[in-house]
């Protein structure tokens, strides 16, 4: 036998343990903010695609029914023509998207609405992933053009039946509209 030599029990040093959890720290550091980059992009990406799907429903409708989505669906006798109109707040909004959703004279629906993006099962508005209702624009004087401020008089015009933006993310400087044009 050797005198003087101690055998090393198995373990890890206090150095050791202090390097991995450095390492464990160094490596979340450099991911967490490429997952945070990587879900606002998706929630972009969302956005677009919802808000393309409502423009296709909206194209769809005025195909089948040879007017624009508008005013309440229970109302008998509406005006189908008129001035270009934008969805001014979330009511007007609800009602477009229920003319979509299927309560229409033929009772199809051109839209089916995620209920992630409903603020209650109940609901017809159909919300962005930030929570804003998205903003529809329509051609119901049937020139072939909107203006995409939603105003009258002058400006400039986007040659189509059917805009639609999202204010985008509230929490983005500068905050950037989403938009279909």
């Amino acid at each position: 036998m050797k005198a003087g030599r101690q055998q090393r029990q198995g373990g890890f040093t206090l150095i050791e343990m202090l390097v991995v959890i450095a390492i464990i720290g160094i490596l979340a550091a450099i991911t967490v903010p490429g997952v945070g980059k990587a879900r606002k992009v998706a929630l972009k990406r969302r956005a677009m695609m919802e808000m393309n799907s409502i423009k296709l429903a909206v194209h769809q409708f005025y195909e089948d029914h040879r007017y624009m989505p508008w005013g309440d669906p229970n109302a008998a006798n509406q005006a189908r023509v008129g001035d270009d109109v934008w969805t001014a707040s979330g009511a007007d909004q609800a009602r477009v998207i229920q003319w979509l959703t299927g309560d229409n004279p033929k009772k199809k629906a051109y839209l089916q609405v995620p209920d992630k993006s409903r603020p209650s099962a109940s609901s017809f508005q159909f919300n962005d992933p930030w929570g804003e209702y998205y903003r529809i624009g329509m051609d119901r004087n049937m020139d072939g053009a909107i203006r995409p401020d939603g105003g009258s008089g002058g400006g400039d015009y986007v040659r189509d039946q059917v805009l639609v933006y999202s204010l985008g993310d509230p929490d983005a400087r500068p905050r950037t509209p989403l938009k279909t044009w």
